[in-house]
């Protein structure tokens, strides 16, 4: 510094020292694991005349940050299903009021819901099956999946699923729960569709009715048939008839 009058002149000097604003970035803005409590964390490494240090933002919900100085940490025990907020600052040494923080939210996102499919169905002449698959937490979605197949609801546990055809068939639906941040859970079950059974009866002779019996043929039965019945039924119902089941 110079002052001068006239032809006087009086000099001094002063030192300015200018700190280096500091910058903080913790990283990306969300880390999200599955069903894992224990996180590592990087930060910015501060320069030469800066400290840096990492602090919870809210609740710790008993996790630890095991170096809050280190720019490159752990951090434990996220219970699972719960997230918490960590705060990087950076401080200039020499001027605490030079600073700057950034924040990182680590989520430890619950194990995911087993896939269970069901049991497979089968049926015989109805291409429509009902399907009952279990439901996945509020946070997951059900995916139901196939070829040769549409569904009412694809992400409905019980949707109707039909097939494309009614043709004899059998079908593989899968469904999948997914979180976005676990590996998808899948299970499978078969749609059998049979062919319905059928069977003509030729007509039968006039019998006496003193013969107390006659004789049904059977003709041109289709399918796999494992049962078959015969009943007298109305206008013409024989009486004392008792109903046949084989």
């Amino acid at each position: 510094v110079t002052v001068t009058n006239g032809a006087c002149t009086v000099t001094d000097n002063v030192t300015v020292k200018v700190r280096s604003m500091p910058t903080a970035d913790a990283g990306k803005p969300e880390i999200k694991q599955c069903d894992t409590k224990d996180f590592t964390v990087t930060g910015n490494q501060p320069a030469a005349d800066q400290t840096g240090v990492w602090t919870f933002v809210g609740a710790d919900l008993g996790a630890q940050i095991t170096n809050p100085n280190n720019y490159t940490t752990t951090v434990t025990g996220v219970p699972a299903g719960k997230s918490v907020t960590l705060q990087w600052t950076v401080t200039n040494n020499y001027k605490a009021s030079c600073t700057a923080s950034d924040q990182i939210i680590l989520t430890n996102t619950e194990a995911l819901t087993e896939s269970k499919a069901g049991s497979d169905i089968t049926q015989c002449g109805n291409n429509v099956f009902q399907l009952n698959a279990n439901t996945p937490k509020p946070t997951e979605t059900g995916t139901w999946s196939g070829t040769g197949v549409s569904f009412s609801n694809p992400n409905a546990p019980d949707a109707i699923a039909t097939l494309t055809t009614s043709t004899p068939q059998t079908v593989t639906v899968t469904w999948t729960i997914s979180n976005g941040v676990c590996a998808n859970s899948t299970s499978s079950i078969k749609l059998v569709l049979n062919a319905a059974p059928t069977v003509a009866v030729a007509a039968v002779p006039p019998v006496c009715n003193a013969d107390g019996s006659f004789n049904l043929v059977l003709s041109n039965p289709t399918g796999n048939i494992t049962q078959y019945s015969i009943k007298a039924v109305a206008p013409n119902a024989l009486p004392g008839f008792t109903d046949i089941v084989n």
